[in-house]
């Protein structure tokens, strides 16, 4: 599971992290891993959290990073836990990569980008809703259901006024299935102006 944000109030990761702690409760015999990726006044907190709980093999920090394209091909599912949003970029850039979502049903952006669950999993806002949630992609047919669910909905987010997204899809495809980094792929979309509302 991967999440992608600043440790602040607002992107609400502690509570992730007690959602994760019950999930690996309920499984203990996974090897479920949590990789948090961002920095922010409440990352000490979050580790101190973990570590008192031992959960350090589990729950990764790998701080910023500048290329987190390698965390999205390296994840299987993406979780926005946020207790508010404007509009999420993040899961935008998610689903570049076909990641499956999970995120909270929380006031503008997540539900209506999610087009109400169709696109990814939306939870109530309650920790047992979210481990559902999270268990539930458990089966590899649901993650790829979802997959393909987020590359659909990226199409929305990528004009047809000219042909090179239809190469961009290809290289994407191509990138996810080889496991390599889509920094070229990037390029591509920035050089044709085919990203729209997502800073890359």
């Amino acid at each position: 599971f991967l999440c992608v944000a600043r440790f602040v109030k607002q992107k609400n990761q502690f509570f992730l992290i007690k959602a994760f702690e019950r999930l690996l409760s309920r499984n203990s015999n996974l090897n479920l891993k949590l990789v948090l990726v961002g920095d922010g006044p409440l990352l000490n907190s979050c580790k101190n959290y973990v570590e008192k709980k031992r959960l350090g093999q589990r729950v990764i920090f790998p701080g910023v990073q500048k290329e987190v394209g390698k965390y999205y091909l390296q994840s299987d599912v993406f979780v926005l836990p946020s207790l508010y949003e404007g509009f999420p970029n993040v899961l935008l850039e998610a689903m570049m990569y076909h990641l499956p979502i999970i995120s909270s049903d929380c006031d503008f952006g997540p539900s209506e980008l999610l087009s109400q669950g169709e696109f990814g999993l939306l939870y109530n806002g309650s920790i047992n809703d979210l481990v559902e949630k999270m268990e539930y992609l458990f089966p590899v047919e649901k993650r790829i259901y979802f997959s393909n669910q987020s590359r659909i909905r990226i199409a929305d987010y990528l004009p047809s006024r000219c042909n090179a997204h239809q190469e961009v899809n290809k290289l994407l495809c191509s990138c996810l299935i080889s496991k390599i980094e889509v920094n070229a792929v990037m390029d591509l979309l920035d050089a044709h102006s085919l990203c729209v509302g997502i800073q890359l």
